[in-house]
């Protein structure tokens, strides 16, 4: 399951993504004028999550974004390259802001930067921990399980639901869990656990 990789993995691969990278205009984005499109996305939807950010940092990591871009393979024009022919990522040095930048206290110059920062925040985990709770389990799940998701100190250890904690206390779905979920839950621990978890 590719929700159960780590998210150090699917958080680079996302913002490399020459498709996410067109969709959200990064593709664009220039040290003259920043998208902001990407950079709050990342923050909103992927990581962190609202409310652990300001308009300021989503500037700051917009500028250290400026020159990731997509070409097709050889720098061949769209209008002569076949229509089957998929873009690839590329860093245009010239686009990019090199300035310093300061993104949630910290001091930054590129994106991969950024990323870093993001991968070790503990709200990150504990919001995407929420995330597959809420889809596999219930619409509101516990705040406790949630939590069991952080994992500032080890940045890649997986997260699926509450790793690191003793299975037996959530052996039993939560009264709000919809039918659903009920099956898979009971289907996910008939099923034993993924590798690397204790009982």
């Amino acid at each position: 399951m590719q929700a159960m990789q780590e998210v150090q993995v699917l958080s680079k691969a996302i913002a490399k993504n020459p498709v996410m990278l067109l969709y959200l205009n990064n593709a664009q984005s220039r040290k003259e004028h920043p998208n902001q499109n990407w950079a709050r996305e990342l923050l909103e939807l992927y990581t962190v999550g609202p409310g652990h950010y300001t308009e300021q940092d989503i500037l700051e990591a917009a500028r250290t974004f400026t020159g990731w871009t997509v070409r097709l393979p050889g720098n061949q024009r769209p209008r002569e390259a076949s229509a089957n022919l998929a873009f690839e990522y590329v860093f245009n040095r010239n686009w990019h802001d090199p300035g310093e930048k300061t993104f949630l206290g910290k001091r930054v110059k590129s994106g991969d930067e950024v990323l870093e920062i993001l991968i070790a925040h503990s709200k990150t985990y504990e919001f995407v921990a929420r995330k597959l709770l809420r889809f596999y389990l219930c619409p509101e799940p516990p705040k406790p399980w949630c939590s069991k998701g952080r994992r500032s100190s080890a940045p890649r250890a997986p997260v699926a639901f509450c790793a690191g904690s003793s299975p037996a206390r959530f052996s039993t779905a939560p009264s709000t869990a919809t039918p659903w979920s009920k099956a898979h839950w009971s289907t996910w621990w008939g099923c034993g656990m993924p590798r690397g978890w204790k009982r």
